[in-house]
């Protein structure tokens, strides 16, 4: 295959492998029409959503890192930079922390959502009550 044949990859699923460390930067800027991001069941560490995966994957709809060992907060940046994400699964990094943020609610396009087991605190965001199931 030609390196310009990467672009058109739209979904990398690669889920219960021994994946491990930090996702690499350059995997948005390689992939910018990637929609589908599924690597659960690894051993992947660093932030629990890397700054790259909303500035250079605009189009990403769904994001799914359950069972890793991620850690760090949601940023803020989220509901500004993914208009199109559909589903969002960080369960069960057990390194989540800090307060669910309020821009999750500008996820118009959001149907599933998975935070379980990791150490967020505070309240739950009223504007989540906003989001409907299309």
């Amino acid at each position: 295959n030609d390196d310009t044949d990467y672009p058109q990859i739209v979904g990398l699923s690669l889920p219960n492998n021994q994946l491990k460390g930090q996702l690499p930067s350059e995997l948005g800027l390689l992939l910018p029409l990637l929609r589908t991001l599924q690597l659960d069941g690894n051993e992947l560490t660093g932030p629990i959503v890397p700054s790259w995966v909303w500035s250079s994957s605009l189009s990403l709809e769904e994001w799914s890192v359950s069972n890793n060992s991620l850690t760090g907060t949601i940023p803020t940046e989220i509901g500004f930079m993914a208009p199109s994400l559909k589903r969002l699964n960080l369960k069960s990094n057990d390194n989540g922390v800090g307060t669910l943020p309020t821009e999750l609610g500008l996820l118009t396009e959001l149907t599933y959502l998975n935070l379980s087991k990791n150490y967020f605190k505070g309240t739950i965001p009223t504007e989540l009550a906003h989001l409907s199931n299309h």
